[in-house]
């Protein structure tokens, strides 16, 4: 069995995406429409890696993220924001001091790849990816 990759996003066509791509890859993925779905998944389940979309229907994605920082259970487990909006610096400041890597849509397949891998081995994102955004872990 793969690395175990855990998918929050509730549209449907990117989870399908997400998911198809990365079973592909072989990785073993579980997505979550909410954030209290993937609460509910994370109370028995710990995941490789953590991607979760920016705006979700019950919380902010980043606002959910890094709450799981204060979890010493999860503390550890890289996570990966996505987002196709600018952010402000404060924001990004936040979420780089809560070892947080930001993703910017839209991204190139080899970009993501590349992403997921250095996360995965715990190694800093410090590559410009997905246009002008800089991701950092």
């Amino acid at each position: 069995m793969g690395k175990q990759i855990l998918i929050v996003d509730d549209d449907a066509a990117i989870t399908s995406f997400y998911s198809r791509y990365l079973t592909f890859e072989g990785y073993d993925v579980r997505i979550a429409e909410s954030c209290a779905a993937a609460s509910a998944l994370l109370k028995d389940w710990r995941p490789d890696l953590i991607i979760v979309d920016w705006w979700l229907p019950d919380a902010d994605g980043d606002v959910w993220a890094t709450s799981l920082r204060l979890r010493s259970d999860l503390a550890h487990v890289p996570i990966m924001v996505v987002t196709g909006r600018d952010l402000p610096r404060a924001t990004i400041n936040r979420l780089t001091d809560y070892r947080i890597a930001r993703f910017q849509k839209p991204f190139s397949l080899e970009a993501f790849s590349a992403a997921l891998v250095r996360l995965l081995n715990h190694q800093p994102l410090n590559q410009v990816v997905g246009g002008a955004s800089k991701v950092g872990l």
